[in-house]
């Protein structure tokens, strides 16, 4: 009897906590140090039974979802943000199953395929969404912006003891405006707001514009800028290169190349936010995730002195 009920407890098998996922998403999370292997470290870590399924955004994706969680033994599904049907449904129809999903951790012009109907605003007992602290990053790169432009590197324009800032955007959304304002938020607590310079590219893909705005700024003796240019922030990088300025954008883990303009960049934590999202601990409504400044390339980094100051930047 005893060995009949330790073969049965062997057979047993786990029940999976499955990673639903968009191929975009995914090459995006490998470019930002979370790779398909990390996952499965991470989710090893944990105790979990882990599934990668991949799937096309798309009136599919639902069915496929649907059909796993019927087919498989599933205790938590982690979805990412491009799949646009209503998760609410899946959460309704499978009440034993957490379900939860990322919200921020893409860029906010392929976020755009993912609309509100995605159900992510609806409370459920089983629903968790994923959100990054973005606003209080910005914020910081707003006070850092201010401390660098002040620092004796910097060159200061004739009306000012600090050089000019400026701040490079194409069309925002709402949470893009957030981040913005946090930023000017941020360097007006340790600067004067006037030595603020901001420019707005439109349409987002208008290169001679974006070169005429960069040329402006440095003219006008912006010495840093913040890109928020997405598609663009490639090209305004290479353009700020013939002159020698400095730049903070976001995702530098994800793309580099640029080791002489970028001094700051603004990352979110996917690494330590799925692992909570595959701890004991997470429940709804929210999972909220960490995001965080980082130093960019090493010939960008800044003397002793002012890095000491600039202490909530990360290595």
């Amino acid at each position: 009897m005893v060995s009949s009920v330790l073969l049965l407890g062997s057979c047993r098998q786990e029940k999976l906590t499955v990673f639903f996922c968009d191929p975009v998403s995914l090459e995006i999370h490998s470019r930002q140090g979370l790779s398909e292997q990390d996952l499965e470290r991470i989710a090893a870590e944990k105790g979990r039974q882990f599934l990668i399924r991949r799937s096309l955004p798309g009136a599919q994706a639902e069915a496929e979802l649907t059909a796993l969680l019927q087919e498989r033994e599933v205790e938590r599904v982690l979805i990412t943000p491009l799949f646009t049907f209503d998760i609410t449904l899946a959460a309704d129809r499978f009440p034993d199953i957490l379900f939860i999903r990322e919200e921020y951790a893409l860029p906010e012009e392929l976020l755009a395929a993912a609309p509100a109907s995605a159900g992510v605003s609806v409370r459920r007992n089983n629903l968790v969404r994923i959100v990054y602290d973005r606003d209080a990053a910005f914020a910081k790169a707003g006070e850092a912006a201010a401390l660098l432009a002040a620092g004796p590197g910097a060159k200061s324009p004739a009306s000012s003891g600090s050089a000019r800032v400026g701040i490079l955007t194409v069309p925002l959304s709402e949470r893009g405006k957030r981040e913005i304002e946090a930023f000017r938020a941020g360097f007006a607590a340790r600067a004067e707001e006037s030595l603020l310079v901001e420019r707005q590219v439109k349409p987002a893909s208008d290169r001679v514009q974006a070169r005429q705005a960069l040329e402006e700024m440095r003219q006008n003796g912006v010495e840093l800028i913040l890109f928020k240019t997405y598609g663009l922030t490639g090209f305004c990088l290479e353009e700020l290169k013939k002159s020698g300025g400095l730049a903070i954008i976001e995702d530098y883990q994800g793309g580099g190349g640029y080791d002489e303009v970028v001094i700051l960049s603004v990352e979110d934590d996917l690494a330590a936010t799925y692992a909570a999202a595959l701890g004991a601990d997470v429940s709804p409504p929210v999972l909220t995730g960490e995001t965080y400044l980082r130093w960019g390339g090493p010939k960008a980094i800044p003397e002793p002195a002012l890095r000491e100051e600039l202490n909530f930047v990360r290595e």
